[in-house]
């Protein structure tokens, strides 16, 4: 299911290739420095309330218009995000810049209680060979609750280099973009296609006609010019995906030649045998051969890291990547259950896919919506009744929010206490 998210995240890409008529900013097309610069680690730093906030974690996107740069630190989802309606390096008043401490759904934003914007970011470089920006920011930030009558804070020597950015494709550069290979006795020639490289990951396929005749390739664990066996290959003869072939464990050959790192194309070739996806239909393997991708655009893919934490009598607990699960109940339900795991419980949030922001109690019916356990470290469960669920932010493929609730034993007394839970997850795979 994971690998059938990619290619639907892949051909939603193609759509947005193939629409991409607006002219192209020439800033992001050309670099005309004289002298190769040095590339230093990304970094993201400002000063507020005497202390000095460091991110771990940073991204950017650049297109359509602006550049979104934001730094993350912590385990809770702290950040800051700015936004600048230009793409091209200069200084700018007109921003939207927020800071999100992560631990409740408020904030604080350049906008004053007159609705006048403070601050402003310096964009100093763009580089557009390595996908980089450089600048620095400042501002006066106001709390999201102007009731609780919070003062403003001064965020300053907000310093941001290096930066990696995301952009959508740019015109591919000398040479005529190709995908096509031979099988059946024909040669399916795409009508679009697209690409992504991410987290070494790699992606690219192929569509035509109507009823979107498709051809792709997925593979995980590289993304360079190489030879790989490992690749995942398919073919969907049209939107019914049980009409389908795919390859065997461990065959079919693909060959990354080129990975155009300034124009952002990839090119390569491929053969693989597909097996029918209902294997007691008897139908014959399909060979698929001379396999060829040639100036295909492709995007850079990135995600955001999966959060969860949460105080459990008293004591702070940071869960790593590793130690959370982000799983879908399907049937009926379509549940999104998230789990953290410490050395002294489990705790698991249940939360329906399609709950919208907003405070919901827990319920212990195993048929409620939104739900919560405890698992101590015998193994033995409890099921939460009460407590609350804050859901910020639910986008369809990421789902955030805070939890907090008390776990009672059956005479109703309470043994645990958990507070300032808060998650922030992807479960659209």
């Amino acid at each position: 299911m994971r690998i059938l998210s990619i290619f639907m995240v892949l051909f939603t890409l193609m759509g947005v290739v193939s629409c991409q008529t607006e002219p192209v900013d020439p800033l992001l097309l050309i670099d005309d420095s004289d002298d190769e610069p040095v590339q230093e680690p990304a970094s993201f730093q400002v000063e507020f309330g005497e202390r000095t906030f460091v991110a771990d974690r940073t991204e950017a996107y650049l297109g359509n218009g602006e550049i979104i740069i934001k730094g993350y630190a912590g385990d809770f989802g702290e950040n800051f995000t700015l936004k600048v309606p230009a793409t091209t390096a200069g200084t700018y008043t007109t921003t939207d810049i927020t800071y999100d401490p992560g631990v409740n759904p408020n904030y604080y934003a350049n906008i004053s209680p007159a609705n006048v914007r403070t601050g402003s970011v310096t964009i100093y470089n763009i580089d557009t060979a390595r996908r980089t920006v450089t600048g620095i920011f400042s501002f006066t930030g106001y709390y999201s609750l102007p009731a609780q009558n919070l003062p403003s804070i001064a965020f300053t020597n907000g310093v941001f280099t290096n930066i990696a950015y995301t952009a959508p494709p740019v015109n591919p550069g000398p040479g005529t973009t190709l995908f096509s290979v031979d099988f059946g006795g024909e040669t399916f020639i795409a009508a679009e296609a697209g690409a992504s490289l991410g987290a070494g990951t790699f992606a690219v396929g192929g569509v035509r006609g109507a009823n979107g005749e498709t051809v792709s390739i997925y593979l995980e664990g590289g993304n360079d010019v190489g030879t790989y066996t490992n690749a995942f290959f398919s073919y969907t003869a049209d939107d019914d995906a049980t009409n389908s072939y795919a390859n065997a464990d461990n065959t079919g050959t693909l060959v990354i030649t080129e990975v155009d790192e300034v124009n952002h194309t990839v090119s390569g070739t491929f053969s693989f045998v597909g097996i029918y996806a209902d294997t007691s239909a008897g139908l014959p393997d399909i060979a698929f051969t001379n396999g060829v991708f040639e100036n295909i655009p492709y995007e850079i893919e990135q995600s955001d890291p999966d959060l969860f934490g949460a105080t459990v009598d008293a004591t702070a607990n940071t869960y790593a990547p590793a130690d959370i699960l982000v799983t879908v109940v399907g049937g009926d339900f379509d549940i999104v259950f998230i789990r953290g795991t410490s050395l002294n419980e489990k705790i698991g949030i249940y939360v329906k896919q399609t709950t919208i922001p907003g405070t919901y109690v827990f319920s212990d019916s195993v048929n409620a919506n939104i739900r919560a356990s405890y698992e101590t470290t015998a193994g033995v469960t409890y099921n939460i009744s009460g407590g609350s669920l804050l859901v910020t932010e639910n986008t369809g493929t990421r789902i955030k929010g805070t939890f907090s609730f008390d776990v009672k034993n059956s005479a109703g007394t309470v043994i645990h206490t958990v507070t300032n839970g808060s998650f922030d997850v992807e479960y659209d795979f």
